[in-house]
């Protein structure tokens, strides 16, 4: 589990210590910070992805999230020069990520000398196929949708914008729920279809989901 994020000179970050939880809701107004100690996971895990981190540095712009430049990154109340980004974790040794600022590039290369990255850190959820990521931003409704084998088998994913929810349901449909507190009080089948079926009737009464490819 990730205990805290620590950010300094990033974004809206001054020098920001954020303690987490098992679950956890940010609210607050706009500006405030929200979104930013998401997007850095983000750019943590997209540049691990594309094999830059922790080799090189830190990636602005990919398939989860862009920012931009470097100068996009860098908190405009920094004196110095240097974004870091920490990550501690609960049983695993802490990510502690110095990168060098360097204004128009989208690549933030790392201070290897500051920064303390150990193999084991690497084994969290963040940087292997448990990480599911799922933008507020979703897609409309359409007769059909997106097909991606390699994301939805290979990466367990949904799509940044649940663009490949149909093809996980279709594919997935018959396997069952073993996590006890998720399956509906009303419905004793545990398959990943009827259980969908079943929430989706708390918003929607009389809803019957069926997805195919």
């Amino acid at each position: 589990m990730i205990k805290a994020i620590s950010l300094k000179n990033f974004k809206s970050f001054l020098d920001s210590r954020i303690q987490l939880s098992t679950l956890n809701l940010l609210t607050g107004i706009n500006g405030v910070g929200k979104s930013t100690l998401i997007q850095a996971l983000l750019l943590l895990r997209q540049s691990y992805l594309k094999n830059i981190f922790p080799s090189k540095g830190i990636l602005l712009n990919g398939e989860l999230f862009n920012l931009g430049k470097g100068g996009d990154a860098l908190s405009i109340h920094s004196t110095v020069p240097e974004i870091y980004l920490g990550i501690e974790f609960s049983d695993l040794p802490n990510l502690d990520v110095f990168l060098k600022f360097v204004a128009e590039s989208d690549l933030l290369p790392l201070n290897k000398k500051k920064s303390s990255l150990k193999k084991e850190s690497f084994k969290h959820a963040l940087f292997n196929n448990s990480f599911k990521y799922l933008n507020a931003e979703r897609i409309s409704p359409k007769v059909s949708y997106n097909v991606s084998l390699f994301e939805v088998e290979e990466n367990k994913s949904l799509g940044i914008h649940g663009e490949y929810t149909s093809l996980f349901l279709a594919k997935y449909q018959r396997e069952p729920i073993n996590i006890e507190s998720l399956l509906h009080e009303n419905n004793p089948t545990n398959t990943l279809i009827e259980q969908v079926s079943a929430w989706l009737q708390d918003i929607s009464p009389g809803i019957n989901l069926k997805s195919q490819v």
